[in-house]
């Protein structure tokens, strides 16, 4: 259709736009009349046509609708990176480097931004559909959380509580990622809380795989506890992950464990890659070691972490702060 459109194009001319143009040189609805088929769809093709010279990947697929849907993914990411990029996060703190005496803002690095506050009074401080996606893990039932302490509901209802007020500041169509036990999916609670809150749940679960788990003391009552699931859902209807992806991810903890819910780097990296395009912004309300921050600085995307715990932040800033320091030196090496 690319070739034809063109032949005769050189046969008839290039049609004069704007308002001197007097009519002469073939359009695309003259191929369109030709061929007996919508402008629209012409259009389409030919603009496909010539996504296909650009990228000979695209001619690789197994039909045209394979094609023309990797095009408009890829365009959809292109476009979502260029508008992150325009978009300029405003401190919610006005000018000042704090939110009350209590609650710092730490601007380590260009759209890395560490809180300390509670989630829940910083998160209506945001902007509304300016956060890309949601990735965080909840002080659930936890002996060590000094806050919230072990009561599951006094949890729960934590995270309710959360997801309520973050609906308005999430996208259309942003990605989120919850991270649980297997006894919060499998007595339905989470999924109901979730649902109940305004939320899309996926029908299938992220799962992260433990390579070295100890193994269990009673290998015979139950098997080991080597995985972590990871509940997806979005606000509204989903938009389409960057890159495809599978439901196991196998990612191993290396060294000492700074908090006690730590995720590893390069999981975090992972999921936020699937999730964001380069330049969004990502929000974890309990940012705990401060591991996302340092993943989404690493993927070139922009984050905001939220820790009230006066701990756990100390330990968030002095690893996103050695993190920070350690990538100036090769930067300079």
């Amino acid at each position: 259709k690319k070739r034809l459109h063109e032949m005769y194009v050189e046969k008839y001319g290039t049609p004069k736009s704007g308002r001197g143009g007097d009519g002469t040189g073939w359009k695309v609805k003259d191929t369109a009349e030709r061929l007996g088929i919508s402008v629209g769809s012409i259009s389409e093709d030919l603009q496909l046509a010539n996504a296909v010279e650009k990228n000979p990947e695209l001619g690789k697929l197994k039909s045209k609708v394979a094609a023309k849907n990797a095009f408009k993914r890829d365009l959809e990411l292109k476009g979502r990176t260029l508008l992150a990029a325009l978009t300029k996060q405003k401190k919610s703190s006005s000018d000042s480097t704090y939110l009350s005496q209590d609650n710092t803002v730490e601007e380590h690095a260009k759209g890395i931004r560490l809180v300390k506050a509670d989630c829940l009074e910083y998160i209506p401080t945001l902007d509304d559909s300016s956060i890309a996606a949601l990735i965080t893990d909840p002080p659930w039932q936890v002996e060590f959380d000094s806050k919230f302490g072990s009561d599951p509901e006094t949890g729960l209802d934590l995270t309710e509580k959360m997801l309520h007020a973050m609906h308005p500041k999430l996208q259309d169509g942003a990605l989120c990622l919850l991270f649980c036990a297997t006894r919060h999916l499998i007595t339905g609670r989470i999924h109901k809380l979730v649902s109940t809150c305004g939320y899309r749940i996926f029908d299938t679960i992220f799962i992260w795989y433990k390579p070295g788990t100890a193994h269990s003391s009673h290998p015979y009552m139950k098997p080991s506890n080597d995985y972590e699931p990871i509940l997806f859902f979005s606000k509204r209807q989903a938009r389409n992950m960057t890159r495809p992806s599978y439901a196991v991810l196998e990612h191993q903890n290396h060294g000492h464990k700074s908090h006690p819910a730590q995720k590893p780097v390069s999981l975090l990296k992972d999921l936020i890659l699937r999730l964001t395009a380069e330049g969004e912004t990502i929000f974890d309300p309990f940012v705990g070691s401060g591991n996302l921050l340092i993943a989404a600085h690493s993927t070139g995307r922009k984050a905001i972490g939220v820790e009230m715990d006066e701990h756990n932040f100390t330990i968030a800033d002095s690893n996103l702060t050695l993190y920070l320091d350690e990538q100036e030196k090769e930067t300079k090496s």
